[in-house]
């Protein structure tokens, strides 16, 4: 085998979470919906942090069958699609939630992605809901396991995110212990407004209020 030569390990400056969250940003231009992003920075620690976030963030709006795209899209028509997803890095979390929507309706749509948060933190999921999520993930793994390219691609990933490298094994056994309390504890952990911040792209000629956008998803 070719030998590397050694290196010395790099550094960054971790990400603080004594700064502040940016509450609100928003920009008018020529476009003709609106899009939104909801983000929520989330603690960084235990291990297990990693799964409960994705399981978390696809109960919300993972897919077809999440609670937001249920609401949003399928009974309210507001969004062609509308999804959630995890994030994380070793010193830094969040969970955001994105979509486009006609201007004329966006309050609508972020109060709606309010009311849909606030249950997650106010209630336990029942255990089927939990259930279709946490088998979703173990069978990506099943199948990631007999891949070994994107197996490696995990791998550096685990390396990224938890700073060390983390089996097929373990990834379903970090999921298989997932429980609805846990999910419950970190959403009312997570979802909190002084955690909360709210991008916008609006049309020139919306006549929402980004601050009653604001209130909107606070208040539901």
């Amino acid at each position: 085998l070719l030998a590397l030569p050694g290196g010395s390990e790099t550094s960054f400056r971790p990400a603080s979470r004594c700064r502040p969250v940016n509450p609100l940003v928003f920009e008018y231009r020529d476009v003709k919906q609106a899009h939104f992003l909801i983000s929520f920075r989330a603690p960084r620690g235990a291990d297990g942090q990693r799964v409960r976030m994705h399981t978390l963030a696809d109960i919300l709006g993972g897919g077809m069958g999440s609670r937001l795209f249920r609401t949003v899209r399928d009974k309210h028509s507001l969004a062609y699609s509308i999804g959630a997803r995890g994030g994380l890095a070793v010193d830094f979390a969040k969970i955001s939630i994105g979509a486009e929507v006609d201007a004329a309706r966006i309050e609508k749509a972020v109060s709606l992605c309010g009311r849909e948060i606030r249950k997650l933190a106010d209630k336990p999921v029942g255990r089927r809901e939990l259930d279709d999520v946490k088998n979703k993930f173990i069978n990506c793994a099943l199948l990631v396991g007999e891949d070994s390219e994107v197996q490696q691609e995990l791998l550096e990933s685990s390396v990224g995110t938890l700073g060390r490298v983390e089996t097929t094994s373990q990834e379903i056994a970090g999921y298989e212990s997932v429980t609805a309390e846990e999910v419950q504890s970190l959403a009312s952990e997570i979802f909190r407004p002084e955690n909360c911040s709210l991008a916008l792209i609006l049309p020139k000629d919306c006549k929402a209020s980004p601050e009653k956008l604001r209130e909107a998803l606070v208040n539901g």
